[in-house]
């Protein structure tokens, strides 16, 4: 008994698909690591600033921010000195600490989506 394969049918459209998808769920998974990293170093006093952290997604592209009025006053002043080890660059700082996992989070995300196709 021999087998021949006659013809193959691709389908590009399902693998494109697929790493889109992937790479927009990475994209949420390292906005929301970002948050929780920049959540974590964000100088505190009564918590505001901390509890102001959002996460905005924008079709292909996700934000941070922190939405207290002063947020950009504190990240202007690396000088100012902080209780219990905090920064005034915190969320320059949280992307320095989390560059190195955002490709981890598309490459995840891609992989999962792959195993769909």
């Amino acid at each position: 008994m021999s087998l021949r394969i006659t013809r193959v049918d691709l389908h590009p459209e399902r693998g494109i698909a697929a790493v889109e998808r992937g790479r927009r769920h990475g994209n949420d998974r390292a906005g929301e690591r970002l948050l929780e990293r920049a959540v974590a170093l964000a100088p505190r006093l009564t918590g505001e600033l901390a509890d102001s952290g959002v996460l905005e997604h924008d079709g292909d592209e996700v934000a941070v921010g922190f939405g207290v009025e002063y947020a950009p006053v504190l990240h202007a002043h690396p000088e100012w000195n902080f209780r219990g080890g905090h920064t005034a660059r915190w969320l320059e700082e949280a992307m320095e600490q989390e560059a190195g996992d955002v490709l981890d989070s598309w490459a995840g995300a891609i992989r999962t989506e792959l195993g769909g196709v």
